[in-house]
């Protein structure tokens, strides 16, 4: 008598991309793109510039420059997300009731796209406001973009290759869950 053995079949699974599923994976992606973001706020603000320099005048300035602007809106947009995302896990959590979870969720979504369309408005705004300031560091001008004169295609173009780099690390990590 000859004994066969069959190789057991390896089926996957199909999984529906659900509302739940797309926030886990941005939570991933903003995730990734968080830490240099944070990490580079910290090191600017704390250890470059001083915090003891930090006043309107600066963040006018700062706010002069494209780049810096879409920095800190995906800054604010990401680490706000991630906030209210923690938040939807407590009302999970504690609330039964699905009409209820459901309403609160998506209270927290309009709540977190107003306050980020509000400090997207504060930010995009300043720009036109606060046209040509500099902001001095003792002897020496400080400068870390484009002025208001230069803003044409260089600074689309940094913040082209921001997005670019971003929109590579969200294809490389999210391709690699398969």
């Amino acid at each position: 008598m000859t004994a066969t053995t069959s190789s057991p079949t390896v089926r996957k699974a199909a999984v529906s991309r659900t509302l739940d599923t797309w926030i886990w994976l941005f939570m991933r992606w903003s995730g990734v793109a968080l830490i240099p973001l944070a990490w580079g706020h910290v090191i600017l603000q704390d250890i470059i510039v001083g915090v003891h320099r930090i006043n309107l005048d600066y963040v006018a300035w700062r706010w002069s420059f494209i780049s810096w602007q879409l920095y800190d809106i995906a800054l604010l947009g990401f680490a706000f997300a991630h906030g209210m995302n923690g938040l939807r896990y407590v009302v999970s959590d504690y609330v039964r009731n699905p009409t209820w979870q459901k309403a609160l969720n998506w209270m927290m979504f309009i709540v977190w796209l107003v306050f980020t369309l509000i400090g997207g408005v504060a930010i995009f705004g300043s720009r036109a406001l606060h046209a040509g300031l500099t902001f001095e560091r003792g002897d020496e001008a400080v400068g870390f973009g484009l002025t208001m004169s230069d803003t044409g295609a260089a600074s689309l173009a940094i913040a082209i290759a921001l997005f670019v780099i971003l929109g590579g690390a969200f294809v490389v990590f999210g391709g690699a869950r398969k």
